[in-house]
């Protein structure tokens, strides 16, 4: 069903939506976080898991275009391969998984098991809505 989803939207969606994409996709982020956080068991577990599978979907395809966007942009003007970009990408992705790794553990040393798994989700969606205030920012600058 997502699948269906998605590509409908990838087929509709034009380059200047890819904000409003993401915003739903932090959005979505946030409300199953909160669901987990506040209902740590049952239903509040379903819906953490249903809205990080979405919003993941939805930041895909606003993230991926413009890195391919920029991918374009640098290896036309610097005249490098678009492959040493996709690398870096990919480290830089790694590098912020190990992060949100750190996090859970630095809540788990502060809190207990129990407390790590409840709030390290609504921590992480708390900087996605930093990082979509600094999106925002940029496109407002660049644009």
């Amino acid at each position: 069903l997502s699948a269906i989803v998605l590509y409908q939207i990838g087929k509709v969606a034009l380059v200047h939506h890819r904000l409003h994409i993401f915003t739903v996709g932090v959005i979505i982020l946030v409300m199953g976080a909160l669901s987990f956080t506040f209902f740590p068991f049952g239903l509040g577990v379903i819906a953490y898991v249903v809205g990080t599978s979405i919003s993941s979907n939805f930041n895909w395809i606003a993230y991926d275009s413009i890195v391919m966007d920029v991918v374009d942009e640098h290896t036309a003007v610097k005249k490098q391969n678009r492959y040493q970009y996709i690398f870096d990408n990919e480290v830089y992705i790694n590098i912020g998984r190990i992060i949100g790794v750190g996090i859970f553990f630095i809540f788990y040393s502060l809190t207990s098991q129990m407390g790590a798994l409840r709030f390290t989700p609504i921590f992480i969606a708390a900087t996605q809505i930093g990082v979509l205030y600094l999106v925002r920012q940029i496109v407002v600058h660049k644009g």
